[in-house]
């Protein structure tokens, strides 16, 4: 081991008071508050309203999730002038003289916040000869300088976010969950109860989808489904299932909501499928915090006066790979407008922000020049076969 990374080993990250500079991205303050232990946090921000924000957070997120048990008595904010760095270093000296932290162990986080800030916060840390830190948000790296005059730092991997409302709530604060995407045992029993249905209908997707709108006005008649055709038989009546495609039959029963039924068989049993083939990337710990289905609601800032209707997202998938979060939609149909792919790209980067990664999972290879384009340009990464291998390589070379 070299004589640098026992240094790092023997070093004390027990701070009495970090310094966060705030922006107004909520997420470099709760990377840096989670990695290093403190007495108290103070953010220095425009508003103290910003530190409100934060606060709510932690308060909402440590009911459901033991990382974060924060107090959040100890989060003090300092208002300032963040374009002017005469005004931010004097107000951090004038703190740090009315609490009496001149031989305290101080800490400053220099992630967030303008170029004045930063500026303020490397004049502060010098006047302390305290230790500073900025976290590379994309390669979820810390940068940690032990030595305010140095330039060569320690660096230290970025604890992981491990669960996909952490991503909503920084985010997307004033987000609504409509539905959670849990998938409790009840549930997953029944999904592995389908899941020989969910094989054989992809393995004879190219029969299956071009009957979807059969199977709905068959439905729309009286809630059954009774399809004969070309060695294909599906018949669907009172929660009872058979389908026999050449000869290989599977019966069960569908005890979920009747019309569930109808949105299982035209489309949803795909989505099923590839929890399924994630479900290993997840026991591998590849993945994290995996969802199906999760239906989230964000105000509608283009509504008219009085009307708080919020607009409904919905995630098919969604997980986290550690780093970022993963939306991705799942398409047994043809693909036939650019709409989708619009939403796909928005809502993830709403409610996961610029480094979310969206996925375009499709059972059609081809989705003609105009579809191609739009994927390239909005970013996604459409996979149509291989699932389980080509999102696993996905998720790999994104953490480079």
């Amino acid at each position: 081991m070299s004589l640098k990374a026992l240094k790092f080993l023997e070093y004390n990250f027990d701070f009495d008071v970090v310094f966060h500079y705030f922006g107004e991205q909520l997420m470099p303050i709760f990377l840096g508050m989670r990695q290093f232990s403190a007495q108290k946090h103070v953010f220095i921000t425009s508003s103290s309203k910003n530190a409100e924000t934060l606060k709510r957070f932690f308060k909402e997120r440590k009911k459901t999730n033991e990382y974060f048990q924060i107090n959040t008595d100890r989060l003090h904010s300092i208002e300032v002038n963040v374009f002017e760095p005469k005004n931010i270093y004097e107000n951090i000296l004038e703190h740090a003289k009315k609490h009496g932290l001149k031989d305290k162990r101080l800490c400053f986080n220099l992630t967030g916040g303008t170029k004045m800030m930063f500026l303020a916060g490397l004049k502060a840390s010098e006047c302390f000869q305290a230790p500073y830190f900025y976290i590379e948000e994309k390669a979820q790296r810390l940068l940690f300088f032990k030595n305010p005059s140095g330039i060569e730092p320690f660096v230290i991997p970025v604890i992981p976010i491990k669960d996909v409302e952490t991503f909503f709530s920084l985010h997307a604060p004033n987000r609504m969950i409509k539905q959670n995407g849990i998938i409790d045992e009840k549930s997953l029993e029944k999904i592995q109860e389908r899941k020989n249905l969910s094989n054989l209908l992809y393995e004879h997707r190219a029969r299956i989808i071009p009957l979807y709108q059969k199977i709905n006005d068959n439905y729309a008649k009286d809630k059954t489904i009774n399809i004969c055709e070309n060695n294909l038989k599906m018949f669907y009546r009172d929660h009872q299932v058979c389908v026999n495609i050449d000869g290989k039959e599977i019966k069960l029963r569908y005890s979920e909501d009747e019309d569930d039924f109808r949105k299982y068989i035209i489309g949803g049993w795909f989505e099923e499928y590839i929890y399924c083939e994630l479900l290993e990337l997840l026991d591998k710990q590849v993945i994290y915090d995996l969802r199906l289905n999760m239906i989230l609601g964000v105000e509608n800032t283009n509504a008219i006066q009085g009307d708080k209707r919020p607009i409904y997202a919905e995630l098919d998938i969604a997980f986290s790979d550690g780093k970022n979060l993963y939306v991705a939609e799942c398409k047994s149909g043809g693909l036939k407008n650019k709409g989708v792919l619009t939403a796909l790209s928005t809502n993830t980067q709403i409610f996961g922000g610029a480094n979310a990664k969206c996925i375009l999972i499709s059972i059609d290879g081809n989705l003609g020049k105009v579809l191609q384009e739009k994927v390239k340009i909005l970013n996604i990464e459409f996979i149509f076969e291989d699932f389980k291998k080509n999102i696993e390589n996905y998720i790999n070379n994104s953490r480079r």
